[in-house]
């Protein structure tokens, strides 16, 4: 609990009474890894932060899984249009390693917007930062070639590179597996033809 109150102090000051109100109103909960939290069809209901692990939201279609997003150590994750429009998912989201996260509904979460302004603001600060994030993503991919946004992957979300099977970062990417492999095995030959690595986290694996 902690290390979660650290970050959300990160994004706002939060008073006291807050810190307790969250505090009795968050659950943490460890999940093994491929666990499912969240299914398709249904509504999103929690919004989580993870302390430990890895979230990816994937979308089963008849022809294949496609992955909609990842969010490593430290993120905040939901199913964006259920959770605030209160609509069926069109997503499922699982666990992509063993997983720690704080979970608070829907429900408590707008009862404590009604009763702490600095929670509104924390709320504020959050969907601010998801929506600058998204708009950089959407011009990555709209300047940047598949193996740019891979790179750029590699420097923010280290984490989630590490853990997110091939097949998955192929659909995130808008890309067949063999092209993600051409994409992994140019990045090697460069970085050891420059000596230039992608930023990691002292978290990611070597």
């Amino acid at each position: 609990m902690k290390e979660f109150i650290e970050q959300l102090r990160k994004l706002t000051s939060l008073k006291p009474g807050t810190i307790a109100w969250i505090a009795s109103r968050t659950n943490r909960i460890e999940y093994k890894n491929n666990k499912i939290i969240h299914n398709q069809g249904e509504i999103c209901d929690h919004l989580w932060f993870i302390e430990k692990g890895a979230l990816g939201a994937f979308e089963q279609t008849p022809e294949k899984v496609y992955c909609h997003w990842g969010m490593q150590k430290n993120d905040f994750a939901t199913s964006v249009n259920s959770f605030f429009k209160v609509l069926p998912s069109t997503e499922f989201v699982r666990t992509l390693a063993p997983t720690i996260v704080h979970a608070i509904s829907r429900a408590d979460l707008y009862e404590g917007l009604s009763k702490y302004p600095d929670l509104l603001m924390l709320t504020f600060n959050l969907q601010t930062d998801y929506y600058c994030q998204t708009r950089e993503i959407e011009a990555v991919l709209r300047k940047k070639t598949s193996e740019q946004f891979y790179y750029h992957l590699l420097n923010n979300k280290p984490e989630l590179v590490s853990i997110l099977p091939d097949k998955h970062m192929a659909t995130l990417l808008g890309i067949s597996p063999t092209s993600l492999n051409t994409i992994k095995k140019a990045i090697k030959a460069r970085t050891i033809a420059t000596g230039q690595v992608p930023k990691k986290s002292k978290n990611s694996k070597k």
